[in-house]
């Protein structure tokens, strides 16, 4: 039965134009049958005709041009593929994409733009790359690169035109176009085909083949659903318990208002939790600068209000928390597409009030499957907790911890038990070890998103030590 399966996904590939050894590199990934936007797009593209096309994320529209690019591109003859992604980290994802066929059709790729210096592009493109994946404000950084031959470009792949149009990029796109001068393939993908998708559209393809597929159902709706039932009192105290204990890696907590959405970003990182607060006029924020502070010890938190911000569609979120529910059906689920790339294994939960059973019942009735209900978590310690606030703000106003002042050693005098000197401020049990570290390690994904980290400061633990001014002494 399995041989008569990889038969018939062979024979599937091999209509569509697909050469045989990239059919033996699709087998060797699992992959066993192309999915209808392969079947509609993966001729056109081979035939080499520009194409507009309409794809939701999960569709499996990057192969439409992932393999076109393996079969047709010829190692060595110079730079032949531009491919556009709308942040650093897809761009980097499709890199990734690209080294898991180097077995059977090894091809050189650089990523230039986005959180890289001019000098890392420049090294990058000297090594003579044959495809370049780059981000919108890229194009900037090639036309600025001295004797960088680009009339070998055969393709241009711009995908998610919708999210860079969403982030201002249109001009940009308009530039990269407009380096190629010479006669070119161009394939767009979009996952709505808005006015400003087609007037865009107009403007860079020629005579193009435009491909719709139906609107498949958001990953969310088919993960796991569960609610916690809390009051209007207790429900900080229920999503901090939960962020605490469960540790998600990458959550987006959904609040009402934006008010409501600071408030919680703000008191989730008094807590010790890294959460940081996103909405459309969020710049795109800086870049990491070392690969050493590329990572975070725990997880992170996003927060956001309604309407979602376009750039929740490229966060891989593995939790999506409803702090607050809406006011209606049409905005929940709203939210559950807008988070397209949420993970197969994530879960979606929700903090619902005791006046929202009714509303709990449409969205069941929407999605199509009953919500769970979940064990109420342990709450943290308040008293720990308020005793980290405590020592992070007032308690050394005065140059003395609260241990100080308990047990009457000052950092400079008397000894502690232990014969050393005064003892440091009590460190919570739930904190990160050494809390400045938090400053110094930075989420990769998030941070290409354009997502900042929360404001912080240093604080008088880490002011230098100034000596008191020497008078001088009458001649």
């Amino acid at each position: 039965m399995v041989e008569n399966t990889r038969k018939s996904a062979e024979a599937d590939f091999q209509a569509l134009g697909v050469a045989t050894e990239l059919i033996a590199a699709l087998d060797r990934l699992r992959i066993d049958a192309p999915t209808e936007i392969q079947q509609k797009m993966l001729p056109c593209v081979l035939d080499g005709r520009d194409v507009l096309a309409r794809a939701c994320t999960g569709a499996g529209k990057t192969n439409t041009y992932l393999l076109p690019i393996l079969q047709t591109v010829e190692p060595g003859v110079g730079v032949q593929v531009i491919v556009i992604q709308p942040t650093r980290s897809l761009a980097l994802q499709f890199q990734r994409n690209l080294k898991r066929f180097e077995p059977e059709r090894k091809l050189k790729a650089a990523v230039v733009g986005g959180g890289r210096g001019g000098r890392d592009g420049e090294e990058l493109l000297a090594d003579n790359p044959d495809v370049i994946i780059t981000i919108p404000r890229g194009a900037a950084l090639l036309a600025k690169q001295a004797g960088l031959d680009l009339s070998t470009v055969k393709l241009l792949v711009i995908d998610e035109v919708d999210a860079i149009i969403d982030e201002r990029g249109a001009d940009r796109l308009r530039e990269a176009h407009e380096l190629l001068e010479h006669k070119h393939q161009t394939v767009m993908l979009s996952g709505v085909l808005s006015k400003e998708v087609r007037e865009l559209a107009s403007v860079m393809l020629n005579d193009a083949t435009e491909i719709e597929t139906e609107q498949s159902s958001p990953r969310a709706f088919s993960v796991s659903h569960s609610y916690y039932a809390v009051t209007p009192e207790d429900k900080f105290e229920a999503l901090l318990s939960f962020c605490k204990q469960m540790s998600p890696k990458l959550a987006i907590v959904f609040a009402n208002t934006e008010e409501e959405g600071r408030e919680i970003a703000h008191r989730l990182g008094r807590a010790y939790v890294n959460s940081r607060w996103i909405d459309e006029r969020h710049g795109r924020g800086r870049r990491d600068r070392d690969d050493r502070r590329s990572s975070r010890s725990g997880g992170d938190v996003i927060v956001a209000c309604d309407p979602p911000p376009r750039r929740l569609s490229t966060i891989p979120a593995t939790h999506l928390l409803h702090y607050d529910l809406p006011e209606d059906v049409d905005a929940y689920t709203l939210r559950l597409r807008q988070a397209s790339r949420l993970r197969r294994t994530g879960e979606v939960v929700v903090f619902m009030e005791a006046d929202q059973q009714d509303l709990l019942a449409e969205i069941e009735e929407r999605i199509g499957k009953s919500l769970k209900k979940r064990e109420p978590l342990k709450a943290p310690e308040r008293s720990r907790r308020q005793r980290s606030e405590r020592s992070s703000s007032g308690g050394r106003r005065d140059g003395k911890s609260d241990e100080g002042r308990r047990g009457g050693a000052s950092r400079s005098g008397g000894k502690s038990d232990a014969g050393g000197g005064g003892a440091p401020p009590a460190k919570p049990a739930d904190a990160p070890e050494g809390r400045h570290d938090a400053l110094l390690h930075r989420n990769k994904d998030l941070d290409a998103r354009g997502v900042k980290p929360p404001p912080r400061t240093l604080g008088s633990r880490f002011r230098t030590n100034r000596r008191p001014k020497q008078l001088r002494r009458p001649n």
